[in-house]
């Protein structure tokens, strides 16, 4: 049953159970206040947009994983997270002009999944400019097609020839992300982590 609110322990359950009414009013509670800080901050509604989906995605996978610790409200933590998100997006933009973030709780507890989030959205920006064809080739590989079954699609001669294929696609889209200087400095946030492509 729809209700008009939710406690941050029936939101918590209802992300697990993707819910769509507790998804909505987490959405309805808080992307107005997101949007108000952003705007006050040199953004704008898209850069609101962006910040806030990447925000809830991190406090989803959080909440996936077991590992939400509140020491407030669900709706505090999330703001946080958005602050938090906004002003690594102006410093590197190089923008630092920034209201107060001393309500923005327990960074350390969420930094690892923004460096995921971050980084995924590098991988998809440079994805985006391989030719079709590879893309099409690395979307099989991702989604666990068998080899042979990849070969067939794709029209090639050969599962070897397939195996090189992937090899080339693969080095010419780690080039490019490699030498994202966003990338670089994403690494050296987290010495020791080496990026991984996902196939």
């Amino acid at each position: 049953m729809k209700k008009g609110s939710f406690t941050d322990s029936e939101i918590i359950q209802g992300i697990l159970q993707q819910r769509n009414d507790v998804i909505q009013y987490l959405y309805a509670k808080n992307y107005g206040i997101a949007t108000s800080h952003i705007e006050r901050n040199n953004g704008n509604v898209n850069d609101a947009e962006d910040i806030f989906q990447d925000a809830v995605m991190v406090l989803f996978s959080k909440i996936r994983n077991n590992e939400l610790t509140l020491t407030g409200s669900i709706h505090t933590y999330l703001i946080g997270i958005v602050k938090f998100m906004w002003l690594r997006s102006l410093e590197k933009k190089k923008k630092h002009t920034f209201e107060d973030i001393t309500d923005v709780v327990e960074i350390e507890s969420f930094f690892d999944e923004i460096l995921i989030v971050e980084r995924k959205k590098i991988f998809l920006q440079h994805f985006q400019e391989l030719p079709l064809r590879c893309q099409k080739l690395i979307n099989l590989f991702i989604k666990h097609y068998p080899l042979q079954q990849i070969t067939e699609i794709m029209g090639f001669g050969s599962d070897q020839y397939t195996r090189n294929k992937r090899l080339r696609c693969k080095k010419s889209l780690l080039e490019k992300i490699t030498i994202n200087p966003y990338f670089k400095n994403l690494n050296n946030e987290k010495p020791g982590k080496n990026y991984q492509l996902p196939w």
